[in-house]
């Protein structure tokens, strides 16, 4: 043990070394002589709750056990400070608050998805690393949702109306705790509707609340319905995360990414192929589908089947992508840096299928194509980019910026002058920034909008300027790709070596290396 970081009711935490893992954890250890078999029992019943929540937004714990007399619990070391503090010491506005306890409602979240109820929750019991990532801590408190028993044992202050009378709680007391804590951290600035939100989650009667954290934190996103994205959030996002939330782009959360997706793609009570052959209308309802995929299956007659078991297999692959990327940093077999980069790359591409799955609802007549151009979420385990060299203000803006332009790339297969529209107003949020990179990124979501092969061509090579300026090998490759289809000859050739060679300085791009094989196999253009 090397330093003590901090003392509460059940025990001192330590700065520790654990040479097996070879890194820095935080021990958590009971007083020095407190032999109670309760206390004992309590420290625990925390490791318990906590090892079985593997979630960005919650403190992880590596290893529970005893040496000698006393008790131990080896727990990720956070370097941060408590969501209470940062509030005092930041004074951050509105949406930053928002942000953050997206994030510990999130955290919440995937605590609730486990079975678990943490009945303490107030800016104490939470931490905000130094990227801006907030994980919730100190289940010392929690148990199983379902003993039902409860003693009046809390923080009085954010303790639901039912926890203070000692009746049974779930995870409703927490929301309430939680709208409580954020209430009080906006203060007079909530807006109208968030204002609302919180209301409804301080109801006094469970039943009168929202019926999952995910639904409250969903009622207080502030973006419009074509941009949300929650850990995110804790959500995930779930929500994960999340430096920064992910340096504002880990929105969806490990154990968390369910809801997510459930938003986007739910799961459906029968495969497409059983409703495809039972003889039913998918859009009559009562088919197990959500309203959503019944508005894709109207828009798509005689073809909902094979689009719909596109869409629920990305659905399952992008749960997947989620779950191994978070169980392998809680195994410690990936760096929180490289966590970063998954979960951004993860998090854009679930924006890009939830734009996708909004185009569907509609007849486009590009139905196949929207489908077959599906992102993969296997690409993301080869993710390169995060912004971890920018401020954080700025990461958490070039990571929204990003986030809209991954859900504008579907739009390239159709007219959309909306899109069009959006990605303009893009450019001068990026311009803004300053960040040449994403100014690249920008210029070639635009190019791709573009739906005349004169305008496109300009606009892409443009956007190949921009990479070249921004020394973004990725961004060049891919707009000298998409330049190379609408050529033949040995223009088409020429064009797609020099699009091999920047993507040979990037790095591996399983995408970008699909395209190029795409592109060598395509006919020219006549």
């Amino acid at each position: 043990m090397l330093q003590e970081l901090g003392s509460g009711g059940m025990g001192a935490v330590w700065r520790a070394y654990d040479p097996e893992l070879d890194r820095a954890v935080a021990l958590k250890v009971l007083w020095p002589g407190d032999e109670s078999e309760e206390t004992r029992q309590r420290l625990l019943a925390e490791a318990q709750c906590l090892a079985r929540v593997d979630h960005p937004n919650v403190v992880s714990v590596f290893d529970v056990g005893r040496a000698g007399d006393e008790l131990f619990v080896a727990m990720e070391l956070v370097k941060g400070r408590t969501l209470r503090r940062w509030l005092e010491e930041e004074r951050p506005k509105p949406a930053a608050i928002l942000e953050a306890y997206r994030q510990a409602g999130a955290g919440l979240g995937a605590a609730h998805l486990a079975g678990l109820v943490h009945r303490d929750f107030k800016p104490e019991n939470a931490l905000v690393d130094e990227h801006g990532r907030v994980r919730v801590l100190d289940f010392g408190l929690a148990r199983p949702a379902q003993l039902g028993e409860s003693i009046p044992a809390g923080t009085p202050r954010y303790m639901a109306p039912e926890q203070r009378r000692g009746r049974a709680v779930d995870h409703r007391s927490d929301q309430f705790s939680f709208c409580v804590a954020l209430a009080e951290a906006l203060g007079s600035a909530a807006p109208a509707r968030i204002a609302s939100a919180l209301r409804r989650g301080q109801s006094a009667a469970p039943g009168d609340r929202y019926p999952s954290m995910h639904a409250l934190l969903r009622a207080l996103d502030p973006r419009p319905a074509w941009r949300r994205l929650a850990w995110v959030g804790a959500a995930l996002l779930l929500l994960a995360g999340l430096g920064a939330a992910l340096q504002a782009r880990r929105l969806v959360p490990c154990s968390g990414a369910g809801a997510e997706l459930e938003r986007v793609w739910p799961k459906p009570l029968m495969s497409a192929g059983s409703l495809s052959s039972g003889g039913g209308s998918l859009s009559g309802g009562g088919l197990g589908r959500s309203a959503r995929q019944r508005r894709v299956a109207a828009a798509l007659p005689g073809e909902f089947g094979p689009v719909l078991r596109s869409l629920d297999e990305a659905a399952r692959a992008f749960e997947s992508g989620f779950q191994r990327t978070c169980a392998a940093y809680r195994r410690g077999e990936i760096s929180g840096e490289l966590l970063d980069r998954r979960m951004a790359c993860l998090g854009d591409s679930l924006a890009q299928l939830d734009a996708a799955v909004t185009l569907l609802e509609k007849p486009t007549g590009r139905a196949a194509a929207i489908v077959e151009a599906l992102p993969k979420p296997e690409d993301c385990e080869r993710a390169r980019r995060v912004e971890t060299d920018l401020p954080a203000p700025k990461a958490r803006e070039v990571a929204a910026i990003r986030r809209e332009l991954a859900a504008l790339r579907p739009s390239g297969l159709i007219d959309d002058v909306g899109a069009r529209e959006r990605a303009a107003a893009l450019r001068e949020r990026a311009r803004r920034t300053g960040h040449v990179p994403l100014a690249a990124d920008v210029r070639l979501v635009e190019a791709l909008l573009v739906p005349e092969p004169g305008p496109r061509e300009r606009a892409l090579l443009e956007a190949i300027a921009a990479a070249e300026l921004a020394g973004s090998d990725a961004a060049r490759a891919e707009a000298l790709l998409l330049l190379a289809a609408g050529q033949s000859g040995d223009e088409r050739a020429r064009t797609l070596q020099l699009a091999q060679a920047a993507l040979q300085r990037a790095g591996p791009d399983a995408r970008l290396e699909r395209l190029l094989e795409s592109e060598r196999g395509a006919p020219a253009a006549k």
